[in-house]
C-alpha cells in the first residue's frame, strides 16, 4: 500500500495550577494558524488540516494540550521541528512541561513507515496489533517523562484514532503520575535517611 497520510499527534502534560503556561503555548499555536477544536475529536483526526484540543485527566492533577499537524507526504521531521520552534518560543512554558507524548502516524505498509521513522529515532520496542494497524514505542525517556511512538494504520478508522487522541495519552498521564509520586517517596525517604544520620551523629 502506498502512503497516504503522515500527520504527527503531540501530548503537552501540565499541573493543574500551571494554567498560565498552557494558555500561553495555545496563544503561541494560535499564532501559527492553529485554532483550538471543539468537534468531536476522533472525527476531527480524519481532517486534513492541524487541530488543537484540551483532554480532561479523569483523576485530576494534570492538564492535557494535543496538537495534530496536518496531513502531508513525508511530513514528520518538518511538523516535529516546528512544534519544537513552537514550544521553545517561550522559555518559561518548556519549564513547566511536566512531559510529551509525541505519536508519529501515518496510513501505509509497516515497513516503509518504520524506515521513515528510523532517520528521526531509531530502534523500537514491542510491537502492538491495533484494529486496523500497528504500533510501537520508538522511544522513552523517563527522567523528562517523554515518550515517541510510532503508528501504521490501515486506513483513519474511528476506533484507532479515539485509542490514539485519547486512551493512550491517558495512560501516558498516569504513568507520568506514578513517577511524580515515585520521586516524592524517594526524596522522603532521602530526608528521613539525612535526618536519621544526623541524629545518630
Amino acid at each position: 500500500m502506498i502512503i497516504i497520510t503522515q500527520f504527527v499527534l503531540r501530548f503537552y502534560y501540565f499541573l493543574e495550577d500551571d494554567t498560565e503556561s498552557l494558555n500561553k503555548l495555545i496563544e503561541i499555536f494560535s499564532s501559527q494558524g492553529l485554532t483550538l477544536e471543539t468537534r468531536d475529536i476522533p472525527l476531527a483526526m480524519k481532517q486534513p488540516e492541524s487541530v488543537v484540543y484540551n483532554l480532561d485527566y479523569p483523576q485530576g492533577k494534570l492538564k492535557i494540550l494535543a496538537v495534530k499537524t496536518p496531513t502531508d507526504m513525508d511530513h514528520w521531521e518538518i511538523a516535529l521541528n516546528h512544534l519544537k520552534t513552537w514550544e521553545d518560543e517561550d522559555s518559561l512554558v518548556a519549564a513547566d512541561i511536566m512531559g510529551i507524548l509525541t505519536i508519529m502516524a501515518g496510513t501505509g505498509r509497516w515497513e516503509e513507515l518504520t524506515e521513515k521513522a528510523a532517520i528521526i529515532t531509531k530502534g523500537h520496542g514491542e510491537i502492538y496489533e491495533l484494529k486496523s494497524g500497528r504500533m510501537t514505542c520508538l522511544k522513552r525517556d523517563r527522567s523528562k517523562g517523554e515518550a515517541i511512538y510510532l503508528c501504521a494504520l490501515e486506513d483513519l478508522e474511528a476506533v484507532d484514532l479515539s485509542f490514539l487522541s485519547r486512551r493512550l495519552p491517558m495512560l501516558h498521564a498516569g504513568v507520568l503520575r506514578l513517577q511524580a509520586l515515585d520521586f516524592v517517596l524517594h526524596d522522603r525517604l532521602f530526608s528521613i535517611r539525612r535526618e536519621k544520620d544526623e541524629i545518630q551523629q
